[in-house]
Formats: C-alpha cells, structure tokens, sequence
C-alpha cells in the first residue's frame, strides 16, 4: 500500500530502522563504528571516506534483512533458489566489508605500519593461519532474530 504522506513515508522508514537496529549486531556494531569515527582527530576528507565505507555497509545490511524476510515469507522450508539468493546478497555485505575494512586499516595503522605487520607475517606464515583461524572459528554470539 502506498504511503498517503511524506510524514508516514518516514515513519515506516524510521520503524525500519529501529526494526534494524534492534535485530541486527552487526548493523549496531558498524554504527557505532560511524559514530566513533568522528573522535579520531582525521581530517575531512578521511571522515568523510570512511564514514561513505561504513554507511554502504550500513545500506547493504538493510538490502540484506530486507532480503532474508521476504526469502523467509515465501518459503520456510529449505529451498536452493532461496538459499543462493540469500548467500548472494550476504556476499555484497561481505566485499563491502573488506573494502570498509582495508580502508579503515589503511587510515588507523597507516601504511608502514602495515607493511611491518605484512612482514611478520611473511617471516612467520604461522602467525597468518592462527590469526585467520581465530576469527573464522571463534564463538560468536549471535541474537536471535524476531526475538526484539
């Protein structure tokens, strides 16, 4: 049904929102981290470059829930279609998120510093596989959708 205002437009737009907000962990971790970005002490341009990064992420996770719930009320059996569409439109969080990140790193440990973390890793391959596994593998928390 079509909005009968632009006051109404936005208010169904701000219960999205706030329906993102409480539901998704990842979508309040990335804001925070738009929010926190305004306390480094960069300049313009490197705000307004990362604050661009972390709102696409913020914009392709709504794309994402919008996407899983209408995935979800077609079919709540297991369904392939639906299973590629899902992964699919989570791979779009993912690329932006390893721009966003890439890019923040660049800004927050500065290019030597990432060349001296480059090297240690490249003295000690070790240290790449373990690192790699703890983030792939660790226990991660995850709230349960619908439960707000």
């Amino acid at each position: 049904m079509k909005n009968k205002s632009f006051f109404q437009s936005l208010k169904h737009a701000g219960a999205g929102l706030w329906y993102i907000i409480r539901s998704e962990r990842s979508f309040r971790i990335q804001l925070s981290f738009a929010v926190l970005v305004w306390f480094f002490g960069f300049n313009i341009w490197e705000v307004y470059m990362l604050t661009t990064a972390i709102f696409l992420i913020l914009v392709l996770e709504c794309i994402n829930t919008a996407f899983e719930n209408l995935a979800d009320l077609i079919t709540k059996k297991f369904d392939l279609t639906v299973k590629i569409i899902k992964d699919t439109i989570a791979a779009t969080v993912l690329i932006a998120s390893v721009f966003s990140i890439s890019f923040g790193a660049f800004l927050f440990l500065r290019p030597q510093k990432i060349i001296e973390v480059w090297n240690i890793f490249l003295q000690k391959p070790y240290l790449f596989f373990v690192t790699f596994a703890i983030i792939l593998f660790r226990k991660i928390n995850v709230d349960k959708l619908y439960q707000i």
